[in-house]
């Protein structure tokens, strides 16, 4: 179960190859072991030399080398070399490339992640030894489950985002990631020291310059004969009373069964709390369909729920991606259940391969139900193709985490809508009234905890540069979601987005997975953020369906809504923006504001009002009309806090208001009979009042934009 193909290995073997001494790997065989899957093959070799050829058109100079990282050859015979890039023999953290040969050995575009300008001695001052010792002076660690993993790397240091000079300017108050660039602004030399502890658990790689000794830099490792038995478990309980799983054993001396499967690259799983080997039965049958409660439900079922998520998320990704295991070629991971170190949680671990679950303190709820599995799987994959950032803040950490709920989310969806039943070869479709039934991670465990439709941070901003990964991860799922099932162009609704303000179509889950996954395993670089992941899902759309086409238009518009990029040529523009001229406090100064009458979508009109709010000039009032049988909506983004209400003219008490808190989108809506009180067919006067609460930071302005919705 060792992945010899993530960083940290690439930077073991290179270590060794650059003369690098790393006593403490000595036993480890990732220093010293290839994949097959990196076997020479003469047009992979032939590839490889090319790349060498073309060092100076690549801004490169012979100071750089490649190696090969990891092969995936895909359903059509087509090769995807993944390259990591090294710098007078040290490998360059998140300089990589991967070649794409057809099957029959021509070579079309690179993916280029390469990074130019890499100046750096890499003669190292300290040897591996003095920087474990470094490491263990700042870390204080337990227990090691294994001696530490030291190799010799070449980390970029980057500043913060900063606005590309040639950026167009934006009509509406937000930031898109395709006007920012995080520049280098130098490099260092820097021993990797990967360490694991046992309990509690710890996982983390410590950077420490090879020079001066400093700690410049921690990541984080983890993320968080054949036979048959059945898993009473407990996520079946609603469906059946067992579900059948492949196992180990019986032996001819009648051994036990044992929880290994011998189908799918040979997972074992463990009771991580009694330090126990894979459970077994003597029955064949594991667990009791409750959810865990210490010294009255059996133990095993933990093991039934997590290895049944594993199987269903094994057999999705196979069956319907052409992906098995978590590196394409048949490896998996094994499960400990019952993790102390986990309780409410779970986690994959680079260092052992593995993934851990705790156990859940919500009554009725389970840690192992399929999406979290899935999750942590996920992230397993994530480590042998892309190789982002993993338990890390920032746009790769982010990316990573979401990509574990989106491969979460598919698994449930193949289980619970029949598809594993029959071990279909397509992602099942899901209704738009059925969002909160599958696209909320986390429901098994008795608190679904986040909705991919409306997470915490909804849209890209510099700020993900330095916010925590699961947070940063809610516009990546978002994009997923609006790229399978659309958006709304209702402003009141949790799947409308200022960046597809007249909403747009999705594609179905099937062909939105096929097209993550493609981007995912062939294309996605582990320095990669959010505008470079939005040019490497157009390149996995083009492969599958071709240039410009419907499904190449929605990957376009499901980016533009969350602000990574501009929507696909033909999306409608959004609607015309007022600004207000800082109206204060009364309805009799309040300014009008009309809809805008042209429309894509007939019966929908929409007005935008940007505006900023002041303690000195705190409440902003506009005036609308809205004749009789229309419905009207409202949602104020703000940097603040701020209340909308909205009121009738004459009465002083607001029909609707909202104050859901800083930074927090207020919504207001009115039935279609709130316009028929006006004479006639007049219709009637409202007044929607923007009031600062607080700016967003002491004394500083509010900042917000109103969308006005009427239909």
């Amino acid at each position: 179960m060792r992945n010899l193909f993530s960083l940290a290995s690439v930077l073991a073997i290179t270590a060794v190859g650059a003369s690098c001494s790393t006593p403490d790997d000595a036993g480890d065989p990732r220093a010293t072991t290839a994949d097959a899957a990196t076997a020479p093959s003469p047009t992979i070799d032939a590839a490889m030399a090319s790349l060498h050829a073309r060092r100076a058109a690549l801004g490169l100079d012979d100071d750089h080398t490649f190696i090969v990282r990891k092969v995936h050859v895909d359903a059509v015979g087509g090769s995807h070399v993944r390259v990591q890039q090294l710098y007078r023999g040290v490998p360059v953290i998140g300089g990589t490339a991967t070649l794409h040969l057809a099957a029959d050995g021509s070579e079309r575009e690179l993916t280029d992640a390469l990074l130019r300008g890499v100046a750096v001695d890499t003669t190292a001052q300290l040897t591996a030894a003095d920087a474990r010792a470094r490491t263990e002076a700042f870390l204080h660690p337990g227990d090691y489950v294994g001696a530490p993993r030291i190799a010799l790397a070449i980390l970029p240091v980057r500043g913060s985002s900063r606005r590309k000079p040639d950026a167009a300017p934006r009509s509406q108050l937000v930031e898109n990631a395709a006007d920012f660039e995080r520049p280098i602004t130098g490099y260092r030399l820097i021993y990797d020291v990967h360490t694991a502890e046992k309990h509690p658990k710890r996982e983390l790689h410590t950077f420490v310059d090879a020079h001066t000794g400093d700690i410049v830099a921690q990541r984080s490792g983890s993320a968080h004969f054949t036979a048959t038995g059945d898993a009473r478990t407990f996520f079946s309980k609603a469906t059946a009373s067992e579900l059948p799983i492949d196992v180990d054993g019986p032996g001819a001396n009648g051994d036990a069964f044992q929880l290994e499967d011998p189908v799918r690259g040979g997972a074992q799983c463990w009771d991580e709390d009694l330090d126990g080997p894979p459970m077994v039965s003597n029955s064949g049958v594991w667990g009791d369909n409750k959810s865990f409660v210490p010294g009255s439900t059996s133990r095993a079922t933990a093991c039934a729920d997590a290895y049944w998520g594993r199987t269903v998320t094994w057999d999705m990704a196979q069956h319907v991606l052409d992906w098995r295991g978590t590196d394409g070629d048949g490896e998996g991971a094994d499960l400990g259940v019952h993790d102390p170190d986990n309780h409410n949680n779970a986690e994959f671990s680079q260092w052992a391969d593995n993934i851990y679950i705790g156990d859940s303190n919500h009554t009725g709820g389970t840690m192992a139900s399929i999406d979290i599995v899935g999750h942590e799987y996920g992230h397993a994959i994530v480590n042998e193709t892309a190789d982002l950032p993993l338990g890390d803040p920032g746009q790769g950490g982010g990316m990573n985490e979401g990509t574990g709920d989106i491969i979460g989310a598919l698994a449930r969806i193949y289980f619970l809508k029949g598809a594993h039943d029959t071990l279909a070869s397509k992602i099942p479709s899901t209704s738009a009234s059925e969002i909160n039934q599958f696209w909320i991670h986390g429901l098994d465990t008795g608190f679904g905890f986040r909705p991919m439709f409306a997470p915490s941070i909804q849209y890209f901003s510099t700020n993900l540069d330095d916010t925590e990964e699961h947070a940063a991860s809610g516009p990546w799922s978002r994009m997923f979601f609006f790229l399978a099932n659309g958006s709304t162009q209702d402003v009141t609704a949790a799947t409308w987005s200022h960046g597809a303000p007249w909403g747009m179509a999705g594609i179905d889950n099937d062909k939105a997975a096929r097209t993550f996954f493609r981007m995912l395993t062939v294309y996605l670089q582990s320095d990669d953020e959010y505008a470079q992941a939005r040019d490497r899902m157009i390149d996995a759309v083009r492969d599958l369906f071709g240039e410009h086409g419907d499904e190449e238009k929605a990957v376009r518009n499901a980016f533009a809504a969350i602000d990574v990029g501009d929507p696909a040529v033909d999306a409608p523009a959004g609607p015309s923006v007022a600004v207000s001229n800082g109206a204060n406090g009364s309805t009799s100064t309040a300014q009008e504001v009309d809809f805008s009458t042209v429309t894509p979508i007939p019966g929908w009109l929409k007005r935008d009002v940007i505006g900023t709010s002041t303690d000195a000039n705190p409440k902003n009032d506009f005036q609308i009309r809205i004749p009789c049988g229309a419905t009207f909506g409202a949602r104020l983004e703000a940097a603040g806090n701020y209340e909308l209400a909205i009121f009738q003219s004459g009465n002083s008490s607001a029909l609707a208001s909202s104050n859901s808190g800083p930074n927090v989108d207020n919504v207001i809506s009115l039935g279609s009979k709130a316009g028929c009180s006006g004479p006639d067919s007049t219709p009637t006067k409202f007044f929607v009042r923007v009031l600062l609460q607080a700016g967003p930071l002491p004394g500083a302005p509010g900042v917000y934009t109103l969308h006005l919705d009427r239909h």
